[in-house]
C-alpha cells in the first residue's frame, strides 16, 4: 500500500506544494543514504578466507575425478583431483569472498603423487596452475604455475608450502587449481588454503619500476617477454608498445607483471614501451617510456632446385606447436609475419609436414640450435621412406639442453622425389623437384628460474615481488631474503648504530659510516685520547674521560 503522501503527491495539482516538496526531499535523502551505505559496504568488503578441509569439500567443486583424502597434507583431510588419462585436466574451484581491490596473499600446501602406490611425481610430471576469476575481469587469471613452464616442482611425498601475492579488482572472487599432464596418472592434493586481503586502495597507484629489458638495452632476443616489478595497490596494467617514441596501447587489463610480445618484430629495430598501473581509483600518471633495440637474425644460405615445385611436388602445410601454415608452391619462402612457436631445451620438437598430390615425397627439417647462422648436419633430420600423397609426416628433432635461447630459424624442405641427407639444408638436393620454407621459432629453457625484485640493488630480493624467466631480468636477483627492499642495510657487528660497508638482508642499520665495525668507538671532544660515553662511527676505543669538554 502506498504512503498517504505519496498518493497525494502523484496528483498534478499537488506536486509543487510545500508538503510534497518536503516529502520528495525526504525520499531523495533516504536514497542518498542507502547509496552511501551500499558504497561503504562494498569498500569494506575484504577477503579473509581459510580452509583445512577437515569437514569435507565444503563449497569446493571438483571435475575430472577426486574428492577429499586423509592421505594428504594433514590427517584431517585434503582436497585432490585425479587424472588417470593423459591429455585431460582436472580442476578444483570455489568462491572465496568479495575483493575490495586491495593486495591479497594466497598460501597453500600441495603435493603430486602417483594414483597407485602414492610415489612422488617426478619433476617433469606436467604442471598445475593456480588461477582466480573475478566478476569484473572475465576469464581465469593465472597466478602461479608449478611444473613445466613455471616454478620448479619439488618431488616429495610430503606437502610443499607455496604462496603468491596478487591484487584482484573489486568484486566476487573464485579460486581455482587446475592440473595438466601428458602421461602418467597422478593426484594433485591441496590443503591449508588461506587468502588474506589488505585494505582497499585509497589512491591511484604509482608508476611501475624494475623494467626488463632495461631502458636502452640492445641486441634483445625476439620475441621479448616484457616484465616489471609488481606495483603496490595496482590490480592490473595497461601496456603501450610500438616503434614510435609515444607508443600506442598494445594490451589493456594485463593482470600479471609480465607480458610476452606475440607479434613478429623486425631485427635491428628500436621499440618503445610503457606500463601504466591501474586500480579501482584510477591510473598512474606520467609513467616513463622505455626502449630497447632488437638483435640481428643471421642471413642463411639459399636453397636451390633445377625445376622446383609445382601443384603436386610441394609442402602444403607446416605445423610446430602454435604454428600452422598452409602454403602453395613458392620455391623458397621465408615467412616472417606468422605466429612464432616455442620449443624447449632438452625436449623434442615435433615438426608435422603435409605434402601434395604426388606419389613420391621426401622431407627434411633443420633448426639452427646454436644460432651461428648455419644449418649443420647434426641440426637436421630427414625422412628415409616415401610419404604418401596428401599425407602428413612428423619429423622429430631433439632440442639440445644447451641450445641458444631466443629466436632462431626452422628450415623445412619437401616435395622432393628422392631422399635427401642432413647435409643438404643448402643448395641443391638429390631431386630436381621440391621447395623450401623458413620460419622464425623461439627456444625457451626447460626450468625457468624464479627471480625476485631488488629495487634497492643490495643483492637481496623482495620475497613478495617475483617473476619467472630463463635469464636474469634487470633489477632482479635469485634470492628472496630482503626484509625491506626500499632501504639498503649494512652490518653492525658491534651494535653501535653505525654500519660497515657489508650489505645485509635484515637486522642491520641504514648507514655505512663505521670506521671499525668490530670495535666500539667513543667521542673524544677535547682531543685528549680519552673518550666519553657517546658512541661514534669513528673516534677512540675507550670511554674513560671524566670530562670530555
Amino acid at each position: 500500500m502506498k504512503n498517504h503522501y505519496a498518493n497525494l503527491c502523484e496528483s498534478e495539482s499537488l506536486k509543487g506544494s510545500p508538503r510534497c516538496l518536503l516529502f520528495n526531499r525526504g525520499i531523495c535523502r533516504l536514497l542518498t543514504v542507502l547509496a552511501l551505505l551500499i558504497v561503504q559496504f562494498t569498500a569494506n568488503s575484504q577477503i579473509n578466507y581459510s580452509t583445512t578441509f577437515s569437514s569435507g569439500l565444503g563449497t569446493w567443486v571438483i571435475t575430472g575425478g577426486g574428492g577429499t583424502t586423509s592421505d594428504g597434507c594433514a590427517t584431517s583431510g585434503s582436497i585432490y583431483t585425479s587424472q588417470t588419462l593423459a591429455g585431460l585436466y582436472g580442476e578444483m574451484y570455489s568462491g572465496i569472498g568479495t575483493s575490495n581491490g586491495g593486495t591479497a596473499t594466497l598460501s597453500y600446501r600441495y603435493k603430486v603423487v602417483n594414483t597407485s602406490g602414492g610415489a612422488a611425481a617426478p619433476a617433469n610430471f606436467g604442471r598445475f596452475e593456480v588461477q582466480f576469476y573475478n566478476s569484473n575481469q572475465g576469464a581465469w587469471i593465472t597466478l602461479q604455475k608449478i611444473g613445466n613452464g613455471g616454478d620448479a616442482h619439488t618431488p616429495s611425498t610430503s606437502c610443499v608450502q607455496k604462496s603468491v601475492v596478487f591484487t584482484p579488482v573489486a568484486g566476487p572472487m573464485t579460486l581455482r587449481f587446475v592440473s595438466y599432464w601428458g602421461s602418467g596418472a597422478y593426484n594433485l592434493q591441496i590443503d591449508d588454503i588461506s587468502v588474506v586481503q589488505g585494505a582497499a586502495p585509497t589512491a591511484a597507484p604509482v608508476c611501475a619500476s624494475g623494467f626488463s629489458p632495461a631502458n636502452g638495452t640492445t641486441n634483445v632476443n625476439v620475441p621479448p617477454v616484457l616484465s616489471w616489478s609488481a606495483t603496490p595497490d595496482a590490480n592490473r596494467y595497461d601496456l603501450y608498445f610500438g616503434t614510435l617514441p609515444d607508443p600506442s596501447l598494445y594490451a589493456t587489463n594485463v593482470f600479471t607483471n609480465s607480458y610476452a610480445i606475440s607479434t613478429s618484430l623486425s631485427a635491428n629495430t628500436t621499440y618503445y614501451w610503457k606500463v601504466v598501473p591501474r586500480n579501482n581509483i584510477g591510473l598512474a600518471a606520467s609513467c616513463p617510456v622505455n626502449s630497447f633495440v632488437t638483435g640481428s637474425l643471421p642471413v642463411y644460405c639459399t636453397p636451390a632446385y633445377s625445376t622446383g615445385c609445382n601443384d603436386v611436388d610441394i609442402i602444403t602445410n607446416t605445423a610446430l606447436g602454435t604454428l600452422s601454415n598452409s602454403s602453395n608452391c613458392g620455391g623458397y619462402v621465408f615467412y616472417t609475419n606468422l605466429n612464432v612457436p616455442s620449443i624447449t631445451q632438452g625436449q623434442t620438437a615435433n615438426i608435422n609436414l603435409t605434402v601434395g598430390n604426388d606419389g613420391t615425397q621426401y622431407l627434411g627439417a633443420w633448426i639452427d640450435f646454436n644460432k651461428n647462422g648455419q644449418f649443420e648436419a647434426g641440426e637436421g633430420v630427414v625422412s628415409t621412406t616415401n610419404t604418401a600423397a596428401n599425407s602428413t609426416r612428423q619429423l622429430q628433432l631433439t632440442v639440445p639442453a644447451n641450445a641458444a635461447l631466443g629466436q632462431t630459424i626452422l628450415r623445412v624442405r619437401g616435395g622432393d622425389d628422392v631422399a635427401m641427407t642432413t647435409s643438404q639444408a643448402c643448395g641443391a638436393t638429390n631431386s630436381v623437384f621440391g621447395e623450401t620454407e623458413d620460419y622464425i621459432i623461439n627456444i625457451t629453457c626447460a626450468s625457468p628460474t624464479v627471480w625476485y625484485a631488488d629495487i634497492d640493488a643490495d643483492g637481496f630480493g623482495n620475497p613478495l615481488v617475483q617473476t619467472t624467466a630463463c635469464l636474469q631480468p634487470a633489477g632482479y636477483v635469485a634470492n628472496n631474503t630482503d626484509c625491506n627492499d626500499a632501504q639498503v642495510f649494512y652490518a653492525d657487528a658491534d651494535a653501535d648504530g653505525f654500519g660497515s660497508t657489508v650489505k645485509v638482508a635484515c637486522g642491520g642499520v641504514a648507514n655505512n659510516s663505521d670506521c671499525n665495525d668490530n670495535q666500539l668507538q667513543y667521542l673524544d671532544a677535547d682531543g685528549d685520547g680519552f673518550g666519553s660515553n657517546t658512541k661514534v662511527a669513528c673516534g677512540v676505543t675507550n670511554n674513560t674521560d671524566c670530562n670530555d669538554a
